[in-house]
């Protein structure tokens, strides 16, 4: 998937426009729970996602979705992490 398709599928799920986010290497969220609906797109290095016992490595070009209230952590890779991130 590029950028383009996943704005495109963003919008057609009723999600808000996306924003740039950007990470530095090593930058860590513990446990947390959003009160939206999130859908992220890695532009650039690597994104760590863990839902429960489901540990996730997301690398440019790939994207996920994360429900509402659902507990998670994540955190940038080695190089750090750019990414687009929609709620709903």
């Amino acid at each position: 998937m590029n950028e383009q398709q996943f704005r495109e599928k963003a919008q057609a799920e009723g999600y808000a426009e996306p924003v740039l986010v950007e990470w530095s290497a090593g930058e860590f969220n513990d446990s947390h729970a959003h009160d939206f609906d999130a859908m992220i797109y890695v532009v650039e290095g690597s994104l760590e996602i863990t839902c429960g016992e489901v540990d996730g490595h997301l690398a440019p070009g790939t994207y996920t979705s994360l429900g509402k209230g659902v507990m998670h952590t994540d955190g940038a890779g080695g190089d750090g992490v750019k990414f687009l991130a929609a709620r709903r």
